[in-house]
C-alpha cells in the first residue's frame, strides 16, 4: 500500500459520496465550500464584502460559478431536459418529421446531425454565456466605475451563483414533474435579482436611489442580453451545419415551422373506381 493510501484513512461510505459530488461538482466537499455555498444564496453581501476587500475567506465565485454550470449541464443530460444549443429545442416540435425528410435527402439522419451540433455546443456555450455577461457587467460598471471589471465580473458571478443554487435546490423535483422543474426555473430569476440589488447595497454600498436605478437597468438589459445570446446561438449553428453539412440551420428552422397549408395531394384512386 502506498503512503498516499495509508494517509487517506479507511474509505467510508460517506467519504466515498463526498468523493463522487465533488467529481461531479469540481469542488471539494468541505466546511468551506458548504459555508461558501450557502452564504452565497442566504447572505450574498457577504461574498461582495470579501472580493472587493479581497480576504479571500471564500471559494473563488469564478470557480464556484464553473462547477455549478457543470452540474447544471450534467442534471440536463441525465434527465433529457430541453437545451438550448440542440436541434431538437430549436425546431417546432411538430415539424420534426419534416425536417428528418429535408436531412434524408441530403444524405443525413436527424440523429447525426443533432448530435454533432450537441458536441459542438458543449465547447460554444460558455463563450456565448460569458458574451451574454457583458450587458450587465457594462451596467453594474456605470454605477461603480472605480471598482475593476474583475471584481464586477466577481460579483456579478456571486448574483449567478446565488440563482443557480436556488435552481439545484429544486432538482427532486424532476422525480415528480418535469414541468413543474421547469416552471420553477424562470422564478429563480427573481433571486438573481435580489441578490444583485444586496450587493449593491451591502457590497457596492449604494443608495436607495441608485439601487433602484441599478435594479430597472438590469432589468431593461435582460432583452438585450437574451437577444445576443440567442442571435449567438443560432449563428453558431448555422456555422457548424454549413461547415460539417453544407446545410443551412436557417432552413430547417423554416422547414419546421412550415405547417404544409398548401392542400394535400388527392389520394390515388381506388380499383374499385377504376
Amino acid at each position: 500500500m502506498s503512503n498516499s493510501e495509508r494517509d487517506s484513512g479507511p474509505v467510508t461510505p460517506q467519504s466515498e459520496l463526498r468523493g463522487a459530488v465533488a467529481g461531479v461538482a469540481g469542488l471539494p466537499l468541505g466546511p468551506n465550500i458548504v459555508r461558501t455555498v450557502i452564504d452565497t444564496l442566504v447572505f450574498t453581501p457577504r461574498i461582495a464584502r470579501d472580493v472587493l476587500n479581497g480576504t479571500n475567506a471564500y471559494f473563488s465565485p469564478l470557480r464556484l460559478f464553473l462547477s455549478l454550470m457543470g452540474l447544471t449541464f450534467a442534471i440536463i443530460a441525465f434527465f433529457g431536459l430541453p437545451n438550448m444549443f440542440s436541434l431538437e429545442t430549436m425546431m417546432a416540435a411538430d415539424g420534426w418529421d419534416r425536417v428528418r425528410a429535408a436531412l434524408a435527402e441530403r444524405g443525413h439522419t436527424f440523429e447525426e446531425v443533432s448530435a454533432t451540433v450537441s458536441r459542438w455546443g458543449g465547447l460554444l456555450n460558455w463563450p456565448i454565456l460569458v458574451a451574454g455577461m457583458v450587458p450587465y457587467l457594462v451596467v453594474i460598471k456605470l454605477f461603480r466605475p472605480s471598482v475593476s471589471w474583475w471584481h464586477h465580473l466577481q460579483c456579478y458571478l456571486t448574483a449567478n451563483n446565488a440563482m443557480l443554487i436556488a435552481s439545484l435546490l429544486v432538482v427532486p423535483l424532476l422525480i415528480f414533474s418535469e414541468l413543474a422543474f421547469i416552471m420553477t426555473q424562470s422564478l429563480s430569476a427573481i433571486v438573481f435579482f435580489v441578490a444583485l440589488i444586496r450587493i449593491g447595497s451591502g457590497g457596492y454600498g449604494l443608495h436607495p436611489l441608485a439601487l433602484a436605478g441599478l435594479l430597472i437597468a438590469s432589468l431593461l438589459v435582460t432583452i438585450p442580453s437574451t437577444v445576443l445570446i440567442m442571435a449567438l446561438t443560432m449563428a453558431s449553428m448555422e456555422l457548424v451545419l454549413q461547415l460539417g453539412y453544407d446545410v443551412s440551420f436557417l432552413e430547417l428552422m423554416s422547414i419546421s415551422l412550415d405547417s404544409g397549408d398548401a392542400p394535400a395531394e388527392a389520394p390515388p384512386p381506388s380499383a374499385t373506381e377504376e
